[in-house]
């Protein structure tokens, strides 16, 4: 008679430490990296943030000068809030600058920073 063994004898005080693993006929592992899912680098987290600041700050520095205060207020907001997801979406997050630097034309400083936020945006995510 004879056996056939396909899967693993492990004997003693032996480890087997993997990230992946297959055993037996045909099988198969694979790993998949995806650079999307990992974190920036610390220097690029901190330039974003560093462009969101700068955003939030001609914002209020010059909300009087905006009939639509509110409304540029909460899509500064919800860039922010996207902008710290683990995975943030980066169509949701230019469309938001694009339009708000559309909505703040006659306040150049407002456009601009929303600009600079966006290129940084379109080059990082």
């Amino acid at each position: 008679m004879s056996t056939h063994n396909e899967g693993v004898i492990i004997s003693g005080h032996a480890n087997v430490k993997g990230e992946v693993l297959a055993m037996g006929s045909g099988a198969r592992a694979q790993k998949i990296v995806n650079r999307a899912g990992e974190a920036l680098p610390s220097k690029d987290v901190q330039e974003l943030r560093s462009r969101i600041d700068d955003l939030k700050a001609v914002v209020s520095a010059h909300q009087g000068s905006l009939e639509n205060r509110e409304d540029v207020e909460s899509s500064v907001k919800s860039v922010a809030d996207e902008l710290e997801k683990e995975k943030p979406n980066k169509l949701t997050v230019t469309s938001l600058l694009t339009g708000i630097a559309s909505a703040v034309k006659s306040v150049t400083g407002i456009a601009t920073a929303a600009e600079a936020l966006k290129a940084v945006v379109i080059r990082l995510l």
